[in-house]
């Protein structure tokens, strides 16, 4: 539904996007990631419409993104935007609703939990509260394809959990959403797919499982034993370490290891208090990608 060909973009003599491509499926929640100038934020605004590119081509359900702006496909929930400072949350909606010649969206306040704020100004919001409003102006006319540039800053724990309750709900309503986070446990909770840019170019692309996979072999099993532990003889085992109590060790051959564990555990008579597979997360493998792994 979503295809970026070979886009490039350049600021003066300096190209930030050097040939980025990728698709998007109806339906899916496709996540964009990337350090600080690697690009990311750029490829969203052009995607958005927002933004002019020299070369390639961006098509949002056959359309250019102006003219998929034009004709109202897309909504759009910037990481950093703003209001008249002393409209109120009521008048807001209004106004927008008005601009997309529909009745007015009352419904969206109370859905993203801000309906009893409809009589405040908009410069006595809190931030979360801001963003709240914000999405709820994206959805006033119930795009198809809905971009949300870092959607949970500045939100509390629970403010947190009832918006990823409502993407998921679009999700489920078959809006399309591409989503910009710096939160790892956000993008692995909410996105189908995933691409990471480093220094403009698309590094890596998959699930987030798909992604995680590419880490080196080599993973830790964390143990904890009670009892009297005798010395320490493994075959699957690389490495040892002792953090607070806890056993840590690197092996290549996961079963293997924990067959080894196992058995050493029911041999020495000690008592198994825990024992974990430390899986590697989306954070490390974009660390990884982003201090120059290698290209997928």
């Amino acid at each position: 539904m979503i295809t970026v060909k070979n886009l490039i973009k350049s600021y003066g003599k300096e190209t930030v996007l050097k040939g980025i491509d990728f698709t998007v499926s109806e339906g899916e929640i496709f996540a964009l990631l990337g350090p600080n100038g690697a690009g990311k934020t750029t490829t969203l605004e052009c995607m958005e419409g927002l933004r002019r590119f020299e070369e390639g081509k961006i098509e949002i359900f056959g359309e250019t993104p102006k003219k998929a702006m034009e004709q109202g496909i897309i909504g759009i929930q910037l990481q950093s935007s703003s209001l008249p400072a002393n409209i109120t949350v009521t008048d807001a909606m209004k106004l927008f609703c008005s601009w997309n010649q529909i009745n007015n969206r009352g419904d969206l306040l109370e859905r993203l939990g801000v309906k009893d704020l409809g009589g405040k100004a908009y410069k006595t919001l809190s931030t979360g509260q801001k963003r709240k409003l914000h999405l709820a102006l994206a959805l006033t006319h119930e795009p198809k394809v809905l971009f949300l540039d870092e959607p949970t800053a500045g939100l509390d724990v629970e403010a947190r959990a009832h918006l990823h309750q409502e993407i998921k709900t679009l999700k489920e309503q078959g809006t399309t959403i591409i989503l910009a986070s710096h939160d790892m446990a956000e993008v692995e909770s909410l996105c189908d797919r995933v691409g990471m840019i480093v220094e403009g170019k698309m590094r890596s692309i998959g699930s987030p499982r798909e992604i995680v996979a590419e880490v080196e072999k080599e993973q830790w099993i964390e143990v904890q034993w009670q009892g009297e532990l005798p010395e320490l003889d493994f075959k699957y085992m690389t490495d040892h370490q002792m953090i607070r109590g806890v056993h840590r060790f690197k092996t290549e051959q996961r079963l293997a290891g924990l067959r080894e564990i196992l058995d050493f555990t029911e041999d020495s008579g000690l008592d198994l208090l825990d024992i974990r597979l430390e899986k590697p997360s989306l954070e490390e493998r974009f660390i990884e990608i982003s201090q120059g792994g290698k290209l997928s």
